[in-house]
């Protein structure tokens, strides 16, 4: 009652105010006197303290008329509308902090995870996306071998006088060498064309996708070894990643014209990708804190024994240790997001505070440092002995070779594979056609197969749910 008695009031006092500006209101009644003075004034101040409801503002505008006739002219009183009450919602200010209806309870604002998700698709559409077309590469193949007829060569013939090859069948070992080297041609030429023109100045996914996690502020770390992987280093140089249309597009602006600071880890370079090597007391920290609930699971299914660890035997699951079939198991309890959304959304929250005090510096004795490959470890390709390290080594990746862990950083293994597919169906069937199709179907299945394991894989290692991968 004293809620509807206070808004009524504040719709006598807004409407008022309306026909106040609109040259609409009458005079306003005496003040009270005495005892009542006192109550009104005692209640105004009540009034003046309570935070209100944000009020919906209504716009009251007098009739244009001639100046002549603005004083004879009688204009009737505009509708004035009644205020809507709005129900009690919190709004996000621009700092991070939530804030109630009356601004007196404030919490932490929780940070978005659509970006982090968007992020994920990318990375998601990412894994079978090669680095030329297979497509294109046969239908060029096919040009050369049967629009050139490139497979004339490859006839039992001396000479090459005689056109009429039908009673000359081609020798397995020239067939094979005019195919590959038409092959040869194919994959080089689409090499230069995407590394000269089409990458620089038409169409990079792999850059785009290294701006996208600075311009989302997400980082991402790719481990495929225990201890060795990448790190793509994605911090935004901006106050705030949530916001308007507006306001990305001038902070697209300062950062175009150096306003703002440079992008890499390092204040001295530009690069955002690494290739990293952790220590083992490291992983062995992440793995507490990434497997401590399939830990759990396992060790409720276990009965004992050597490597295994007893039906429970352990109160806190990250006193566990890990070694062996124990950490296989872990990872393969099935303990996703569907199985138990709130456990993997608490295991989320661990490994994201755990890696960013990491790159934070704040992890205490686990520290790393940025530096350049020596000239040993460029010339042979040698990581960095990490036997007696203390701390973790990042080093420079400007040449992306985070993509090794993806079919685009993969291509050359891959273009041997199609060229002998090709090679063994076209001496057997006799047939370039045929060899093309059969190599095009192949190449298709192992892409099906990346993208379906691979995303298993990216659902799994960052707890988002698989159905959020579209």
């Amino acid at each position: 009652a004293r809620s509807r008695a206070r808004d009524r009031a504040i719709g006598r006092r807004r409407a008022a105010g309306t026909r106040r500006r609109a040259g609409l209101c009458a005079s306003p009644p005496p003040p009270p006197t005495g005892a009542p003075r006192a109550a009104a004034e005692a209640s105004a101040q009540r009034t003046q303290h309570t935070t209100q409801p944000p009020v919906r503002s209504v716009a009251c505008v007098a009739p244009s008329l001639p100046r002549r006739l603005a004083s004879s002219r009688a204009t009737p009183p505009a509708p004035v509308a009644r205020p809507r009450r709005r129900r009690p919602s919190a709004r996000t200010a621009s700092h991070g902090t939530l804030l109630s209806k009356g601004g007196d309870d404030a919490e932490q604002a929780p940070v978005s995870t659509w970006r982090a998700i968007f992020a994920a698709n990318e990375l998601n559409e990412l894994q079978a996306r090669r680095f030329t077309s297979p497509a294109l590469s046969l239908v060029l193949l096919l040009l050369l071998l049967e629009g050139a007829d490139l497979n004339f060569y490859a006839k039992a013939m001396p000479g090459g006088s005689e056109r009429n090859g039908a009673r000359v069948r081609s020798h397995v070992l020239l067939r094979f060498a005019v195919s590959s080297f038409a092959w040869a041609v194919v994959l080089l030429g689409q090499q230069l064309l995407l590394r000269l023109v089409w990458l620089p100045y038409v169409e990079d996914k792999v850059g785009q996708f290294v701006d996208l996690l600075s311009v989302a502020n997400i980082s991402a770390f790719i481990l495929p070894e225990p201890q060795a992987g990448y790190y793509l280093h994605g911090r935004s140089v901006h106050a705030h990643a949530d916001t308007s249309m507006l306001e990305l597009n001038r902070q697209l602006r300062a950062e175009e014209d150096g306003v703002t600071s440079g992008r890499g880890l390092s204040p001295a370079s530009e690069v955002q990708t690494f290739e990293i090597f952790i220590t083992r007391g490291l992983r062995e920290l992440y793995d507490q804190k990434f497997l401590h609930a399939a830990i759990s699971a396992a060790a409720g299914g276990d009965s004992g024994g050597a490597g295994g660890v007893r039906r429970g035997g352990a109160a806190n699951p990250t006193n566990i240790p890990l070694r062996g079939l124990t950490i296989e198991r872990a990872r393969r309890a099935g303990d996703g997001f569907r199985a138990n959304p709130e456990a993997a959304v608490q295991r989320y929250d661990e490994m994201n505070t755990l890696l960013k005090d990491f790159i934070d510096a704040n992890l205490g004795h686990h520290e790393y440092q940025i530096r350049e490959r020596t000239y040993l470890e460029r010339l042979l390709g040698l990581p960095p002995d990490m036997t007696y390290a203390r701390d973790s080594v990042f080093l420079y990746d400007p040449a992306a070779s985070w993509t090794r862990c993806l079919l685009y950083g993969r291509e050359y293994h891959l273009a041997i594979f199609e060229v002998l597919v090709f090679s063994v169906a076209d001496v057997s069937l006799r047939s370039s056609f045929l060899a093309a199709a059969i190599t095009y179907l192949v190449s298709l299945l192992i892409g099906a197969i990346r993208s379906s394991l691979g995303q298993s894989n990216l659902a799994r290692k960052t707890l988002i749910d698989d159905r959020f991968l579209i």
